[in-house]
């Protein structure tokens, strides 16, 4: 299988004082876009660390071509990280969160690309409340180990995230090496 395929983004940190999710997405927004109208929606993604207070931001429209990297998928197994808002749908508008023991069949269907190798580490659920009084989103933190099967979905999955949410900095795929154990800064996985 060839690994090479790549796509160019810029991937950063940002520093930041919020403890909400509107005020991580604004943080975010803010470091891509500036105080700028942009049209077409959203073109980054984010995982936010609360206890670190940063962002990571990865974005495809670099405003910073210079800077901009060639991401390159590895060619062994590596760890994931990834926080989501994962929730089954009950009736009509009423969800719930996927429970632990669901959570490793939840990831591999939406994991597209990649095989997860090892068990999965799940988090426990915790409730970030919604900055406009409508509810809580649940989010945990999910961690394993995954190679790369399929170069083009595995890169899709990276660009798009998974599930839900993925405005409030949930569903941003972060591949780190097996070895690492120190806090995230980014993907690490660049050419």
């Amino acid at each position: 299988m060839d690994n090479d395929s790549g796509f160019s983004f810029q991937e950063f940190v940002v520093p930041t004082r919020s403890t909400t999710l509107r005020g991580w997405h604004n943080a975010a927004w803010s470091a891509v876009h500036g105080k700028d109208e942009v049209h077409g929606g959203r073109d980054f993604q984010f995982h936010f660390e609360r206890e670190a207070g940063k962002l990571v931001i990865r974005t495809w429209d670099a405003p910073d071509k210079k800077n901009a990297v060639r991401y390159v998928l590895p060619k062994e197994e590596c760890r994931f990280m990834v926080r989501v808002h994962a929730v089954k749908r009950l009736s009509g508008k009423r969800e719930r969160p996927v429970s632990a023991e669901e959570m490793p069949d939840w990831i591999a269907q939406r994991m597209s690309g990649f095989s997860i190798r090892q068990g999965i580490t799940v988090s426990p659920l915790e409730w970030y409340p919604m900055d406009w009084g409508k509810g809580a989103l649940a989010t945990t933190l999910v961690t394993g180990e995954v190679s790369v099967t399929d170069a083009g979905l595995a890169l899709t999955t990276m660009t798009n995230g998974i599930g839900r949410a993925r405005g409030f900095g949930l569903g941003m795929v972060l591949l780190l090496p097996l070895n690492q154990t120190e806090s995230v800064t980014g993907s690490l996985l660049v050419a």
